[in-house]
């Protein structure tokens, strides 16, 4: 009987042992994921910092049309919402957490699944700020 307890008790742990480490590992995964995102558009900025400039560059402010307004505004706008993006991430996860697997609490939890969101809608609107000003700038050199 001792040794079913034993062996009992051992299964038990082991299970638990291993559902922490998967449950671990699927943070690690969606931080991986979450970083990544970042990392694809970290050279976004660039291009919207330039695209913005060309576009600037290229209309003079009496003839700036409404549409032409909001896209050259609309760049702006994506620009700054990826650096609070950046600057909130950073002030809610340290580099342990980021870079190394540092097991999170359950509301880092929550917050990663925040920021995992935000950073997909960040994209499209980073995406999608960079696709209308290339259009209007393709449409300015006709």
């Amino acid at each position: 009987m001792k040794r079913f307890l034993t062996l009992g008790t051992i299964v038990i742990l082991s299970v638990m042992f291993w559902n922490c480490k998967s449950d671990q590992k699927t943070i690690d995964s969606q931080m991986d994921t979450v970083i990544a995102v970042h990392d694809e558009l970290m050279p976004k900025m660039t291009q919207i910092g330039v695209l913005r400039q060309k576009l600037l560059d290229a209309i003079p402010d009496s003839l700036v049309t409404q549409e032409q307004q909001k896209v050259m505004l609309d760049l702006k706008e994506s620009n700054a919402s990826m650096m609070q993006w950046m600057k909130d991430f950073g002030a809610d996860f340290d580099f342990e957490e980021i870079a190394q697997g540092k097991p999170l609490s359950k509301e880092k939890m929550d917050l990663l699944d925040k920021y995992q969101a935000s950073v997909n809608a960040l994209k499209e609107q980073m995406l999608s700020s960079l696709q209308n000003g290339q259009q209007v700038f393709d449409d300015l050199k006709q």
